[in-house]
């Protein structure tokens, strides 16, 4: 069976328009949530967002994402030669996106594939563009169905792109009515924010050249669909959490290695703090320390569906920089409309500088 890796990465945040930038800027405790200068809660207050400071602070939400994916998609194949050295070989774009909600418009897919096609003709003969709209664990998902295509022969590589912004009137007004918006005196919510992430991955028999290392194998992954859902009178004890554990645990199952690093989608919100605490005490033996797991919208604000991939270009900064724990990374994320995904990472530790 073919081993799967990252060859590149990218990411776009308000905290860096780079994967490093964005990595080292989260993991020096930056914030980049501060209060939006027109937008207002209910209460007639400012909210408070995380937003791309390069972007205006009022721009259709369209021109939000596909600015975003851009630059992502962009700094991901970057450390490619031009297309010579690929000749005519496809590759197909996956692209994860919200759950539909107030403000979303599937109008932006047109203008995704335009902008996916103008990235990938450099290097590659642009291939079909897909879309997932599922949400926080959508980019997640994506991993594991191209890991399962490309162990199956069925591709060789793929460039996956999260994405996704909360920072429009319309999405914002519908959390502050669902009580999801962070705001003072509320005990439960988060504050939203915008940010993509990519991440270019092929097989061990890959068309990127020999000076194309690859930067982290894909180990195992997992997803179930939580049918006790956020936002329903019913009590998740994080049933479908546990199965897409398991499922990316289970190299690590006999205990001969443990999980070192762990990313999560966290961000406030009760419902999804007390789903993983139901989960977690399943699974700690496949950790070194399970409740070590890290946090980034404590400092980037909730970025939704880019939450996934935008963890793994996390990881694969931390084992470049030597910072990361150890080589084992898992990396997981939850969707409101019941997706739960995970993904193992076998990442090396090294010091060296970013490519």
């Amino acid at each position: 069976m073919a081993d799967v890796s990252i060859v590149g990465i990218g990411a776009n945040t308000p905290l860096g328009a780079t994967a490093i930038a964005s990595t080292l800027a989260w993991r020096a405790a930056v914030s980049s949530i501060k209060r939006h200068p027109v937008y207002l809660d209910s209460r007639g207050e400012l909210v408070a967002v995380s937003r791309d400071p390069d972007l205006p602070p009022i721009l259709e939400w369209r021109r939000r994402m596909v600015t975003l994916a851009r630059a992502a998609a962009t700094e991901a194949l970057s450390a490619l030669t031009p297309r010579s050295q690929t000749g005519g070989v496809r590759l197909d774009v996956h692209v994860a996106l919200p759950d539909p909600r107030p403000g979303t418009s599937t109008d932006v897919e047109g203008e995704l594939v335009t902008t996916m096609n103008e990235v990938v003709a450099p290097y590659f003969t642009p291939g079909a563009v897909r879309f997932s709209w599922q949400g926080h664990a959508a980019g997640l998902l994506l991993v594991q169905h191209a890991v399962e295509k490309i162990r199956a022969g069925d591709m060789r590589q793929v460039l996956l792109v999260a994405v996704d912004s909360f920072v429009c009137p319309e999405t914002l007004e519908w959390l502050d009515e669902n009580k999801q918006l962070k705001r003072e005196g509320r005990t439960s919510g988060f504050p939203p924010g915008e940010a993509a992430a990519a991440v270019l991955l092929g097989s061990e028999t890959n068309s990127f050249g020999a000076d194309v290392a690859p930067l982290a194998r894909i180990v195992a992954c997992g997803s179930a669909r939580e049918a006790n859902r956020i936002k329903t009178d019913t009590v998740c004890t994080g049933e479908a959490l546990t199965r897409a554990f398991r499922a990316a645990l289970a190299p690590v199952a006999d205990g001969n290695a443990r999980v070192t690093d762990s990313y999560c989608d966290l961000n406030g919100e009760r419902y999804r703090s007390e789903e993983l605490m139901f989960a977690i005490v399943r699974v700690t033996k496949q950790f070194v320390n399970a409740l070590a797991y890290a946090t980034p919208a404590d400092c980037l604000g909730d970025v939704g569906a880019a939450s996934g991939l935008l963890y793994l270009t996390f990881a694969v900064v931390a084992g470049i920089r030597g910072v990361a724990r150890g080589p084992l990374t898992l990396a997981w994320a939850g969707s409101e409309n019941g997706l739960r995904a995970a993904v193992l990472l076998d990442v090396p530790v090294r010091r060296s500088a970013f490519r």
